[in-house]
């Protein structure tokens, strides 16, 4: 009778440590989770902000003088056969 009662606090004992163990590692992965969404936040933030000054009218202007780019004044366009292989969706 005592060897029962010894087995089963010793079962009862390890079952509750192993579901301690599981609950706590359960949490520290939910802490790293929030932390990493925080994180990952902040740099959409960040990446939201960074493309709103870059394109920017004002910016895309001095962008386009420091390329040395020039304005369009004509174009022209080249006219193919619609049998050529270069017309898509031949």
């Amino acid at each position: 009778m005592h060897a029962f009662l010894f087995i089963c606090a010793f079962v009862l004992g390890a079952v509750y440590i192993f579901e301690a163990n599981s609950a706590i590692d359960y949490r520290f992965a939910q802490e790293n989770a929030e932390r990493d969404m925080a994180l990952l936040r902040d740099d959409a933030k960040q990446l939201e902000i960074k493309f709103s000054e870059v394109s920017s009218l004002n910016n895309l202007k001095e962008l386009s003088s420091a390329l040395n780019l020039e304005e369009i004044k004509k174009m022209s366009y080249i006219r193919v056969k619609s049998a050529s292989p270069l017309v898509l969706g031949n």
